[in-house]
């Protein structure tokens, strides 16, 4: 039978002549499981890459005690492989959320492990809990002793080797712990709710030291979105990694999260009395987020942040009258809403073109090229001069933009937004959906590096958006003039058949109408809606305002419609070809040659159908606001659609069969 002294080990006295099945086992045999459960070698327990069982030459063991001997050992397995991968992350791991969560599995392991001692104490002390009759320890009750651990133990370690991988972020974590409370067990969700608190305690931290001091941790570089690169100037320093962007966090959130430790970088040199009162007021509010993060607490405290910055810091540096001002150079330049910029861009594009086709030697456009485009189209548009006029400005610099100056606060100096304009190469390849690469032959973009304060209010996402909605106005008028161009010219291409000039007149007009409803429909109306607010405005109340209307600008330009994009874009290249074949028509050209651009009307109908059907969407598309704004947006597209009539009844397909027949 099996005896327990009150030595260190333990030590039995075992009757050989018992045989299995048994309901207790040997001294040694106990010492060594004990041993393995805390991570010592056993020479009577092996150890696999899977498993740790006991070994099949040990004598005497049931299949069944055998079996329940193995369920056990595992638990040292489990054990051993939480362990190590636990001491790797903790040591070395870069991720601090990483180290965090490590640590936290440790401590459970530490229970364990008390769990193994408080074993050898009960057996010790002669418990009943797990030492019956006669000093037997049954191994049923040992199996009982240890419940509930296979399953703890099997999480931990998972969750230890998946944090242990050198790449994982802390985000990562979060994300995945996030997911782990989501289980149908009570214990793994009150453990992985432990975690979770622990890492999103780390990246509360983390937080509040970009939020409250404007400071990227260094030790946060895997773990918080906002990035810092050095190289970069200032205004550009600092960006949004979507990649490390938790679950809980909305994109305006995150944006709103940059911006405000961004306002704290630039204007620390004017924060005097009113810094600590900012920062005070500010920690009151992040106090209020608390493990485990909610989402529509952190969104409300982060956009209570940002108007208190706002109202507290902003107002003073950034006036309305200084905003609605930028707002209008965008609308002027970056919308084409200026006719002289507009016309002296596309014909410098233009010449810049062929430039390149009579160059065909080198095929890499480079940035100092197409810097100089924009230079010659600002020229032109100031000064209304010939090419060779503009060459003489351009050598001696003077020309005055004095329109283009934008009034700062605080008797500073105005700033003049056309220095910081620029077309600029985009080393990228265009996709389905986008206008870039019309302009030039090679994607390239308008874009505008605010100044500081206005880099404050006008961030990057911002000027991307202006970016892409200058492509396809850009796009749009350029191809609309070349056909104009082109129908103008019919006369004096008398060898030119018929059919093609009905092509030609078909294009014109749709882009003609595409062009009147961007700019006339979409564009005046929600630009004069922005701008019909009160100067006293707070910064904050104009950013909303103007967040709404690049909205509603960008889902207006057919944002929403994917395919209506592609359609676009598909119709524009026939365009082009059509124009080019045009041009260099001869007597011996046929019009089979062509028939197939002949189906971009064809697309022209597909494109009506492409908004009917958007037309039809606009109910439960999000909030009462959001809808609100799609319905107004479906009055807008109602308008080109009755520009558009030509294209989606019998009437223009009449016309195809009868008058211009190919």
């Amino acid at each position: 039978m099996v005896t327990c002294s009150d030595a260190s080990t333990v030590n039995v006295t075992l009757r050989r002549s018992e045989i299995a099945p048994r309901s207790k086992f040997d001294a040694d045999m106990l010492h060594e499981l004990l041993l393995v459960l805390n991570c010592h070698s056993s020479s009577i327990f092996i150890e696999t890459p899977t498993t740790t069982t006991l070994s099949p030459t040990f004598p005497n063991v049931h299949p069944s005690e055998r079996a329940l001997l193995n369920s056990i050992a595992h638990l040292a397995h489990l054990h051993r492989r939480t362990r190590d991968a636990v001491r790797s992350s903790i040591s070395s791991h870069p991720s601090t959320i990483v180290r965090a969560v490590a640590s936290a599995i440790d401590d459970q392991l530490k229970l364990f492990q008390q769990r193994v001692v408080d074993c050898e104490k009960a057996i010790l002390s002669r418990d009943v809990d797990l030492v019956g009759g006669y000093d037997i320890v049954p191994l049923a009750k040992l199996g009982t002793w240890f419940s509930g651990w296979d399953r703890i133990l099997a999480y931990v370690e998972e969750l230890a080797t998946f944090i242990s991988r050198s790449e994982r972020t802390g985000v990562e974590v979060l994300n995945r712990l996030k997911g782990d409370t989501r289980t149908g067990f009570p214990e793994l969700r009150q453990l992985s709710n432990k975690f979770l608190v622990v890492a999103e305690q780390v990246w509360l931290k983390f937080l509040m030291t970009w939020v409250l001091y404007g400071k990227v941790s260094g030790l946060c570089s895997r773990d918080l979105f906002v990035k810092e690169d050095e190289k970069q100037d200032l205004e550009e320093r600092y960006t949004v990694d979507e990649k490390l962007v938790p679950w809980f966090l909305s994109k305006d959130s995150a944006d709103s999260i940059l911006f405000i430790g961004f306002a704290l970088v630039r204007t620390s040199s004017h924060l005097t009395n009113s810094g600590s009162e900012i920062l005070y007021a500010h920690s009151a509010l992040l106090r209020a987020i608390e493990p485990p993060i909610q989402p529509s607490t952190i969104d409300s405290t982060i956009a209570a942040v940002r108007v208190s910055i706002s109202n507290r810091l902003l107002r003073r540096l950034l006036p309305s009258r200084t905003i609605i001002s930028a707002i209008g150079f965008l609308r002027k330049f970056m919308l084409l809403g200026d006719g002289k910029f507009m016309v002296a861009l596309m014909d410098e594009c233009e010449k810049f073109k062929k430039r390149r086709l009579l160059d065909m030697g080198n095929g890499v456009i480079r940035q100092g090229e197409v810097s100089a485009v924009l230079k010659r189209a600002m020229v032109a548009m100031r000064a209304g001069l010939d090419d060779d006029e503009i060459e003489e400005i351009e050598e001696d610099e003077g020309v005055d933009a004095a329109d283009a100056d934008i009034e700062m606060p605080s008797g500073a100096r105005a700033v003049n937004l056309e220095e910081h304009l620029s077309l600029e190469v985009l080393n990228i390849d265009p996709s389905s959906t986008s206008f870039s690469d019309f302009l030039t032959g090679h994607p390239a973009s308008l874009t505008l590096r605010p100044p500081f304060p206005l880099s404050l209010f006008l961030t990057t996402s911002d000027i991307a958006i202006y970016g892409s909605l200058f492509s396809f106005l850009s796009s749009t008028v350029q191809t609309l003039r070349r056909l104009q161009v082109l129908y103008e010219q019919r006369r004096v291409r008398p060898h030119v058949p018929l059919a093609v000039w009905g092509l030609i007149a078909h294009a014109t007009f749709f882009w003609r109408e595409v062009w009147g409803w961007v700019q006339y429909d979409v564009i005046n109306p929600l630009y004069d809606d922005f701008i019909n607010i009160e100067e006293q405005s707070d910064p904050e109340t104009v950013r909303v305002r103007h967040a709404k209307y690049l909205r509603r600008l960008n889902r207006a330009f057919f944002g929403h419609m994917p395919r209506g994009q592609e359609v676009l874009r598909s119709i524009h290249v026939k365009c082009e070809i059509l124009s080019g074949r045009v041009v260099h028509w001869s007597e011996e050209d046929g019009v089979e040659d062509i028939e197939a651009l002949g189906r971009f009307k064809k697309e022209c109908s597909e494109f009506v159908g492409e908004l009917e059907s958007a037309g039809r969407v606009a109910n439960g598309v999000g909030t009462e606001e959001e809808e609100w704004e799609a319905m107004m947006d479906m009055g807008l597209t109602d308008r080109l659609l009755l520009r558009l009539d030509w294209f989606s009844g019998a009437g223009h397909d009449a016309i195809d069969d009868e008058e211009w027949e190919i």
